[in-house]
């Protein structure tokens, strides 16, 4: 959009921000404001609003012919149309900040009727879209957009615009009028609790949660013309980083929006901020897939499998994330780990390949997805044939460790999680096998089990052929990252546990690990606590009690459980730091050998460590607690 010169393009601040399109007046008659109660405090509807805002929606819906044609005409709608709305929307404010009258007389007419499919909530951009392609709100699904609102107001009005309406879900779009600041400065931290207010309180009354990504905007003129764009992309980095966190459903209308620049495509929205008729049909299929994903996920039954729809889904969404990583300028103080790149590193492709087994491995048929186009080769994904990439130690002391890389079981990090640290345990002389494992949602049966088939497999395997490899079999050791401390804690505590028929001589060595060190593990398959991803993926999106508490290792903790190692940083925001406490506890109470250190901060994901970090000191202590347990009898 070019920058407007001339003073009487302009909106006032507050009607443009509330009242854009006419999607913010409420049509109503304002009333003066009083302390006195009375018995019904909405203001009686206003019968001429929606006649007198008609020209501007068709303003905003209609594709313009040139820009300049738009806020020329803009302004004088402005003069004309929109005259003395500003007092409007400053006495509407003033009686019903949250603008609960807006929708109380929808609203009573849906409460008694069948169960809503879903309710969008969010601001103008919300509110235009039930006017610009009024055929998607239709067969239970309904518009609870206001114009100008930011997240405490929509926050504020959640309960009786969503809540009291029984959606199966709720598709919660907002944060631009948050980072215009209309109800005043709001930092990310405020925006944050907002949302996560709202979907806490979605899901206290099991509705399903899309979370969508602020839409695409180069200037918010309301503002002086403030480039929202950096803000933007650090919102909705957080944004998506929630929805992959606790497995909601997320979605980016920007990338069918968005211009190369980042801002609005100018065909697709005529201010540069609010999406045209136009732009609302390129967001459509995206709305669609979106609810019936969280539709098909709430509906699953006990027990079921994670669907392709909902994998691929959900890789779209690494994909996006790692992308945005790498568009992300470096912080001088933010401990986050470096972007993944495409390629994988020349030390991964040289490495020596041995198959985890002689034939097909167990439980059933692969089904491999299609990965995105963008998609890393460091996050493996789509393994059917599992295999142990071996890094042999230049100075090597006959110490061995097997490397089990996370991924929240949708892929196998392998390399900041494997090559990479297996580089700095050869520095250290122990020769490193890093395990490439199935990933349980790809086709095969009784998917929980499949992970922990390759993880005893791997043990057995390398014990097998310690002469070969010169490594001492009686004590090697396991470490375990995320997903993969998942997978180690499993192997740590379920070692014996027969989940697969033997297949040759091999199979006759023990799975036990002679210890296991678990970086910021995922432990519990219970809610709250556990990466709702890993469970998913692993368990299905319902599991049943008796799976969830299969998995949880804190349950499985014995007599024979090895020595263990935890590390985790405290403000870990994917994998609470209680999964790590949890377990701690747990051995602590069956009084095995354990040892914990905590990060104050650090994140998810460090890997080897940051440098000059307290996190890069965990190796060392790792060699150094792995040391004094071998010379324990």
């Amino acid at each position: 959009m070019p920058r407007i010169r001339s003073t009487r393009y302009r909106l006032c601040p507050m009607v443009a921000a509330a009242l854009l399109a006419g999607a913010a007046i409420s049509n109503a008659v304002a009333q003066p404001v009083t302390a006195v109660n009375v018995s019904s405090p909405c203001p009686p509807r206003d019968p001429a609003a929606e006649a007198r805002l008609k020209p501007i929606d068709d303003l905003f819906m209609t594709p313009a012919a040139s820009p300049e044609a738009f806020w020329t005409e803009f302004a004088r709608l402005q003069a004309t149309v929109l005259a003395g709305d500003a007092e409007r929307n400053r006495a509407q404010q003033a009686a019903d900040w949250p603008n609960l009258c807006r929708y109380k007389t929808a609203n009573a007419t849906l409460a008694d009727g069948p169960r809503l499919r879903a309710v969008f909530m969010g601001d103008s951009i919300t509110d235009n879209w039930v006017r610009g392609d009024p055929a998607l709100f239709a067969d239970g699904i309904v518009g609870r957009g206001i114009g100008g609102q930011t997240s405490p107001q929509m926050l504020a009005r959640f309960r009786q615009d969503v809540v009291a309406l029984r959606p199966r879900v709720v598709h919660i779009m907002a944060g631009t009028n948050d980072i215009a600041g209309n109800t005043g400065p709001t930092t990310l931290e405020d925006y944050q609790h907002n949302i996560l207010a709202m979907i806490d309180l979605a899901r206290a009354n099991d509705i399903a949660v899309v979370v969508a990504a602020i839409p695409p905007s180069r200037k918010l003129f309301w503002r002086g013309d403030l480039d929202p764009r950096p803000q933007i992309r650090e919102w909705n980095d957080w944004l998506r980083g929630l929805a992959f966190s606790r497995g909601l459903t997320f979605v980016d209308y920007g990338t069918v929006l968005a211009d190369s620049d980042g801002g609005m495509d100018a065909e697709l929205g005529n201010d540069g901020v609010h999406p045209n008729r136009a732009g609302y049909a390129r967001m459509r299929p995206l709305a669609e897939r979106a609810v019936a994903e969280a539709v098909e996920k709430a509906d699953a039954p006990a027990g079921a499998r994670v669907s392709m729809v909902r994998r691929e889904a959900l890789l779209r969404q690494v994909a996006a994330s790692v992308s945005a990583a790498r568009a992300r300028p470096p912080s001088a103080t933010q401990l986050t780990p470096p972007p993944t790149p495409p390629n994988n590193s020349r030390a991964w492709n040289a490495a020596e390949r041995i198959a985890l087994w002689p034939a097909a491995p167990p439980n059933g048929t692969f089904v491999p997805i299609t990965l995105p186009a963008d998609w890393p080769a460091p996050f493996v994904a789509n393994v059917a044939s599992p295999e142990l990439r071996i890094f042999p130690a230049q100075q090597p002391t006959g110490q061995a460790v097997l490397v089990i890389p996370g991924g929240g079981y949708q892929f196998v990090s392998v390399e900041n999680e494997g090559a990479e640290f297996a580089a700095r345990l050869n520095a250290r002389g122990y020769t490193v096998f890093v395990l490439v494992y199935r990933l349980p949602s790809e086709g095969w049966q009784r998917g929980e089990d499949v992970p922990l088939q390759d993880a005893q497999r791997a043990m057995r395997v390398i014990r097998a052929n310690a002469a070969r490899w010169k490594i001492d079999a009686r004590t090697l050791a396991v470490v375990g990252f995320s997903a993969g401390g998942h997978l180690a804690a499993t192997l740590s505590t379920g070692f014996a546990e027969p989940v697969y028929v033997p297949v040759d001589g091999a199979d006759a060595a023990s799975a036990r690990p002679f210890a296991a060190a678990l970086i910021y593990p995922v432990v519990t398959m219970a809610v709250p606590g556990t990466h709702l991803v890993s469970r998913e993926l692993l368990l299905g999106p319902n599991p049943q009690p008796s799976q969830v508490a299969r998995r949880s290792a804190e349950l499985h903790v014995g007599a024979e459980t090895p020595p263990l190692l935890l590390v985790h940083a405290i403000d870990d925001t994917a994998v609470p730091v209680s999964n790590t406490l949890n377990l701690l506890t747990a051995m602590r109470a069956a009084d095995r050998p354990v040892e914990a250190h905590l990060f104050q901060e650090g994140g998810h994901a460090f890997a080897s460590g940051y440098p000059n970090s307290p996190t890069s000191s965990w190796i060392a202590v790792f060699d150094a607690w792995l040391a004094r347990i071998r010379t324990i009898p």
